[in-house]
């Protein structure tokens, strides 16, 4: 940190606060949004294709599906949402839809369409977006705790440097 000579304790005491106490709230911030799959697919004839979801907490999925009008829309394209022992949700169109998960664990996306058309082919886009529960993990009050102090030492180690002052050294003559 650059400081100028005029700068006073109370105005680094701050500094040095400010600085703690942004760093101790800026952790529940840290969980935002992700997105677990973006893929855009190629159907040809009937096809269907798996995607893994690995939903770290407990939250909502968004699925975002588009049938592609390349070459040639699909005849038909469907979604499902499920774990392991069964299937949570299902879309028989393209559309949007949100499903509330209890908690964190591994899901699987199955997409399936018919395509159509001269060429027999056709594309649809896939995108689910995870968002956490509102509120978060807690900031454990140790690290934040820490994170402050560390931040008023620095701010009482610039200031006891200050009220030392160390000689300044001399400029080199050149002969």
């Amino acid at each position: 940190m650059i400081e100028s000579k005029g700068m006073t304790s109370l105005r680094r005491w701050t500094i040095g606060c400010a600085l703690g106490l942004a760093g101790a709230t800026a952790a529940p911030f840290a969980h935002a949004d992700m997105v677990l799959v973006s893929e855009t697919g190629l159907v040809s004839g009937s096809q269907s294709s798996v995607y893994t979801l690995v939903a770290p907490s407990a939250g909502s999925v968004t699925i975002s599906l588009s049938n592609l009008a390349w070459p040639d829309p699909l005849a038909s394209l469907s979604f499902a949402l499920t774990t392991s022992t069964g299937v949570l949700k299902t879309m028989d169109q393209a559309g949007q839809m949100t499903i509330d998960l209890s908690g964190a664990g591994t899901y699987y996306a199955l997409v399936t369409g018919v395509a159509q058309g001269k060429w027999d082919m056709g594309l649809y886009s896939l995108t689910a977006s995870f968002s956490a529960l509102p509120g978060g993990p807690e900031v454990p009050l140790p690290a934040a705790v820490w994170l402050l102090l560390s931040g008023l030492a620095l701010t009482w180690g610039m200031s006891r440097r200050e009220m030392l002052k160390l000689p300044a050294l001399a400029a080199p003559t050149f002969a």
